[in-house]
């Protein structure tokens, strides 16, 4: 059921943006019942944050082409699917309407950044691993790239 809401959720973004974005047509679409959506999201902000969490984690996890250079162009690549692909339209849907949401943003800030963070620190670690890296990243490092990969796609 998580699966089918989280699909219906991305379809109804891409189709009609956040605008017209509705937890009843998000159920129907998935054939189910509001009820059974608000037991695992309480809000229309939390759902649309798990689908953008759904896409991020698809497309970057599981990066790893053997050296750190391979790993960031293929992050930029799998960036670029997401912005061009199916999903594109949600993501910048999303990303609109939260600078006049508060919830929103920070829903998105907790399931997007958050998780493309975490994508990035693995990415640093596999390097370090292989001895690209004499050393992690500091986390304020990792925060500037984050913000910086994650605003590109609002330009």
């Amino acid at each position: 059921m998580d699966a089918a809401l989280i699909n219906a959720a991305i379809e109804i973004l891409n189709e009609s943006g956040y605008a017209a974005f509705t937890t009843t047509a998000v159920a129907r679409r998935a054939g189910a019942s509001t009820a059974s959506l608000y037991r695992r999201w309480p809000s229309k902000q939390a759902l649309a944050g798990a689908a953008t969490r759904h896409i991020t984690l698809h497309e970057l996890s599981g990066i790893d082409t053997g050296s750190l250079e391979g790993d960031l162009r293929e992050f930029l690549r799998c960036k670029q699917r997401i912005l061009d692909g199916c999903t594109g339209p949600a993501l910048l849907s999303l990303m609109g309407q939260a600078a006049h949401d508060a919830d929103l943003r920070q829903i998105l800030h907790d399931d997007v950044y958050l998780a493309v963070r975490e994508q990035l620190e693995v990415l640093v670690a596999q390097a370090v691993h292989r001895q690209e890296l004499d050393e992690a990243v500091g986390a304020g490092q990792i925060s500037v790239l984050t913000l910086v990969l994650i605003g590109t796609a609002l330009a």
